[in-house]
């Protein structure tokens, strides 16, 4: 089944305005596996243009290979990188992006204490810098295409694991940037967070009961709370916000 297509949630006036562009630009970070991969296939299977970066040149030259996807070799830790291709995309959309969706991320388990610097800095740097940093870059090319930016967040910004303490960290701020975002007075922009749970992704790899999410299916929900304009939670983690406030003991039995 197709995922639900993003250009059917927008408002009937703004359809018609985006059935007239030649072209409609969406933006993946961590394109070329997982979660990420997904959502290229699915918005290319949708007729965007996509332009997506990541990190395996095979993986990237794979993905290329497609007329309408545009891949970008890029380390989101190197911030003045990150920055460059912010500006190559403002370029190469004209300055009009309808959906930047943020999904990279990595994590680094294990106790806290056993942290290296490095360890710390990069899990910073690609789960909540780059996030930010993108989103300032881009908002304008977001605003005029009455688009939206979707920051791919964790059950874990609620929940948090103790062996998994800095992501968990993390993802509460990604998603406390997202509501701040979405309190500002005529953004123009569409703002989602979306929660999701554990995913079968090379991340979760040797963990979880089983239960997991297929990265298909999370790809899909999230397309289709682009435009929710809100905190969305997907598949167990869905009634997690309810549940951590009323009963966190239960809560943590979801999510883990």
């Amino acid at each position: 089944m197709r995922p639900p297509s993003v250009l059917n949630t927008l408002s009937p006036h703004r359809r018609d305005q985006e059935r007239t562009d030649m072209t409609r630009h969406a933006v993946v970070t961590g394109g070329t596996a997982g979660i990420g991969r997904e959502l290229v296939a699915q918005l290319i299977e949708d007729g965007w243009e996509v332009h997506c970066c990541g990190r395996s040149r095979a993986a990237l030259d794979e993905l290329a290979a497609h007329p309408r996807v545009h891949a970008t070799p890029l380390e989101l830790r190197d911030a003045h990188a990150t920055a460059a291709w912010a500006e190559q995309l403002e370029r190469a959309t004209d300055g009009r992006i309808g959906l930047l969706l943020l999904n990279a991320g990595v994590q680094h388990e294990g106790p806290h204490e056993r942290r290296t610097p490095a360890s710390i800095a990069d899990e910073v740097a690609v789960n909540l810098t780059a996030p930010a940093l993108l989103t300032a870059r881009l908002w304008r090319a977001l605003r005029a295409a009455d688009g939206a930016v979707v920051f791919v967040s964790s059950g874990l910004a609620l929940v948090p694991r103790t062996d998994a303490a800095l992501y968990s960290a993390t993802k509460a701020a990604l998603s406390s940037f997202a509501t701040a975002l979405r309190r500002r007075p005529e953004r123009g922009v569409a703002v989602t967070d979306v929660l999701l749970p554990m995913v079968d992704t090379a991340m979760t790899a040797g963990r979880g009961d089983g239960g997991k999410l297929q990265a298909r299916e999370a790809a899909r929900a999230i397309l289709a709370a682009a435009r929710a304009d809100r905190r969305v939670g997907i598949g167990r983690a869905r009634a997690l916000p309810a549940l951590a406030w009323a009963a966190p003991w239960l809560a943590r039995r979801v999510i883990r």
